[in-house]
């Protein structure tokens, strides 16, 4: 479905919470924000060099942090990847 080009455009910041069509989605990405920011990613990301040495793994503490930060954008990737295949075999673009 596609819409005219005039019907697209800013929508005033009340309608995203009065709004149920705003609403809703609005609601599960500052959730997610906030699970993600509560569950202390950002700080094993921070300390991720120092917690492979202490650990006494014998992978250079650069190479494992360069590893798990691969792995964190191909999770990513594949899980935003997953819904855009998901949003695209449902909606014509």
């Amino acid at each position: 479905m596609r819409f005219p080009q005039e019907s697209i455009g800013l929508i005033p910041l009340t309608s995203l919470v009065s709004d149920p069509v705003y609403a809703k989605p609005f609601l599960v990405v500052m959730l997610l924000m906030f699970l993600q920011q509560f569950c202390g990613v950002n700080v094993v990301t921070f300390y991720i060099q120092t917690i492979f040495s202490d650990a006494g793994s014998e992978i250079d503490p650069g190479l494992s942090a360069t590893i798990v930060s691969l792995t964190q954008a191909a999770g990513t990737v594949l899980v935003y990847g997953g819904f855009f295949v998901v949003y695209c075999r449902f909606k014509k673009i």
